[in-house]
């Protein structure tokens, strides 16, 4: 049995609570900061106050704040599930993975996205078939002024269905097949993804959570449930089983490296 703290019990927090009980393993102490009176969390006063009372904390606080905090829980001796995205680049995610080994911590990182039906039906639908090319477009109504890192998700979702992606200037490959990226951000408009994968044995459209065949028809998909559960479950084993991650901490530091190198490019561009 692990006992955890919570960090930050807003939308993301709320999910980890729910999931943590859901978790024979697991036992909620408290938390600090958000909703904790309408989940009925007992409060702590400060973040030292949690980490001295848990074994395992859940960084859930917005995301400029993840690094910080994953690096003071684990100063603490304490285990951390941290969600999307660990860190605000690839440099400072994998400073975290080298201190976690060095405090003999385990360092989880959320990617339910990776956990959704549709993306292990993509996951086999590509799997033995080369990339001739692809597209991925997606767009948000705000930004940091780091789109590239404001979507890493999407990236993700790319490397996980055909391969590493590699930068190529302003633009990816991934084997050797080109990618096209359309990253816009506009104002007042919803979110959009998509992602066009061609091939070598035909299309597959991939749109927010609908997949498409080349001839328009949508693949049937049961929706995504008990997605926080299954990454609970997941944390829980690598802590007291020594179990890998269905992420590797290469392909998180990746792809921050990945959106690290696209933000520059674009910078550059900018100045010339």
């Amino acid at each position: 049995m692990i006992r955890w703290g919570v960090v930050g019990v807003g939308r993301a927090g709320a999910a980890r609570v729910h999931a943590l009980r859901a978790d024979p393993r697991a036992s909620i102490v408290g938390g600090v900061r958000g909703a904790l009176d309408e989940l009925q969390v007992p409060g702590f006063a400060s973040l030292e106050a949690l980490f001295a009372a848990v074994d395992a904390v859940a960084i859930c606080s917005p995301d400029g704040h993840h690094g910080e905090q994953v690096r003071r829980a684990l100063d603490a001796g304490c285990h951390v599930v941290c969600e999307f995205p660990l860190a605000q680049d690839s440099a400072t995610a994998a400073a975290l993975f080298e201190h976690a080994d060095r405090t003999g911590r385990v360092l989880h990182v959320e990617h339910i996205e990776l956990l959704t039906p549709t993306a292990i039906w993509l996951l086999g639908r590509c799997r033995g078939r080369r990339l001739v090319r692809a597209r991925l477009a997606f767009q948000r109504p705000t930004t940091s002024g780091r789109i590239a890192h404001d979507n890493l998700a999407r990236f993700h979702r790319l490397w996980d269905a055909v391969g590493r992606p590699e930068v190529d200037g302003r633009h990816l490959r991934v084997g050797g097949a080109p990618v096209l990226l359309d990253l816009r951000h506009a104002p007042g408009e919803p979110r959009r993804f998509e992602l066009d994968l061609h091939l070598d044995d035909g299309c597959v459209i991939r749109q927010r959570d609908r997949v498409l065949l080349e001839d328009d028809q949508q693949v049937p998909l049961p929706p995504s449930t008990g997605l926080f559960a299954t990454d609970q479950l997941a944390a829980s084993a690598a802590m007291l089983d020594g179990a890998a991650p269905y992420v590797a901490r290469e392909r998180i530091v990746g792809v921050l490296a990945l959106a690290d190198a696209l933000h520059a490019s674009r910078q550059s561009s900018k100045r010339s």
